[in-house]
């Protein structure tokens, strides 16, 4: 669920373009198209291979979008794996006719995620800045990320857009993980009604 959500917000212009407007981030450059293009050609370079501006971005930025690219790479290989696991999982109860046992395991997996979603999302509020270094330092393995405020991408993306991009992960996987969760307690409902 976290995954997917990420996933959907990282290919999502409109959120970027929300953010930027919220933000300021118009005010930093010479017109609101020029930002507007240069932030679907960055989209379009994550998902589709395409080429980064480099009159836009330095050297050491466009190494360290490359960084960013390849864990974008890896959270879509690591979502399609855990989708084609889930799907077999759910099949293969369904097929042993354990409806009862996959409907817990959902359960139990929508508790699972809402816990972790509001731990996250408590420890974030109390120190954003801490958890958003240090998250740097554990995926990357150079310096690359440590770049000026001066920089483009800085401007484009100051860390305030990161809080809302978490914040906004955070949101709507809890959704998500609400609806499944209450779906499941209803269902179980059921069968334990049917043995009376």
């Amino acid at each position: 669920m976290i995954l997917s959500n990420y996933r959907f917000l990282v290919f999502n212009n409109n959120f970027y373009k929300k953010e930027f407007s919220k933000l300021n981030v118009y005010q930093n450059f010479s017109s609101e198209e020029f930002v507007n293009l240069e932030s679907e050609k960055l989209i379009n370079y994550f998902c589709c291979g395409k080429v980064l501006n480099r009159d836009f971005f330095t050297t050491r930025e466009i190494v360290h979008l490359a960084d960013v690219k390849n864990l974008i790479i890896l959270a879509n290989f690591q979502l399609i794996l855990f989708l084609i696991v889930l799907a077999a999982i759910t099949l293969y109860l369904l097929f042993k006719k354990q409806q009862k046992m996959l409907i817990k395991r959902y359960q139990f997996a929508s508790q699972a995620t809402l816990i972790a979603i509001g731990l996250s999302w408590f420890s974030s509020k109390l120190n954003f800045n801490f958890f958003f270094i240090n998250f740097h330092y554990l995926a990357f393995q150079n310096d690359y990320w440590q770049l000026p405020e001066s920089s483009n991408l800085i401007k484009l993306f100051p860390e305030q857009f990161f809080a809302d991009f978490a914040n906004r992960v955070a949101l709507q996987t809890a959704i998500i993980a609400s609806v499944i969760f209450i779906f499941t307690y209803l269902n179980l409902n059921k069968y334990a009604t049917k043995k009376y």
